[in-house]
């Protein structure tokens, strides 16, 4: 996926894989995704990435999605680089925004219960909000529950702080 024609090839394939098979893919995406913007920066190709990866992510058990999430986030000081890019931005809030949508239509929702999730949540936000503005490159979309996500985990103060730095419509939640 180090060229162009890779990552538009993967877009096209992702939708015809097994979902296990396509849940593999959309893991090492993320898992190496630092490298990948890297090369990225110029052609911008990820971003033909988004929408089979969003279908991969709205299939994903809780387990999966919680896996996805960490491998996103990866060793020290990844997810501060993930977060300078679109396509990274844009998994992330697809990620948490999938995160909520299980949680508020499932009462029986396994993420409340996982640690590793709320963990996983409480070390996004932090670096959501300590990333400078400048740093922070701005999504392809973003999901109108990411609100209503961070409402959960975090208090009145630090809400509208990311309501602010990631401008967020009060209007989405």
């Amino acid at each position: 996926m180090s060229v162009r024609k890779g990552k538009r090839l993967i877009s096209r394939l992702i939708p015809f894989l097994p979902p296990l098979q396509a849940a593999t893919v959309v893991m090492g995406i993320a898992r190496n995704l630092h490298a990948l913007a890297k090369k990225d920066k110029q052609d911008q190709a990820l971003c033909w990435l988004v929408e089979p990866v969003a279908v991969v992510i709205s299939s994903l058990s809780s387990a999966a999605l919680t896996d996805l999430l960490q491998e996103l986030q990866g060793s020290e000081g990844q997810l501060s680089k993930v977060l300078q890019n679109k396509f990274g931005v844009t998994l992330l809030y697809l990620i948490l925004s999938e995160g909520e949508r299980m949680q508020s239509s499932d009462l029986n929702c396994q993420l409340m219960d996982d640690n590793r999730w709320t963990e996983l949540v409480f070390s996004v936000t932090r670096e959501l909000l300590n990333v400078p503005p400048s740093s922070l490159s701005p999504p392809l979309f973003t999901p109108p529950n990411l609100l209503s996500l961070f409402s959960r985990y975090v208090d009145r103060q630090r809400l509208e702080l990311l309501q602010e730095k990631l401008q967020i419509s009060a209007l989405s939640r």
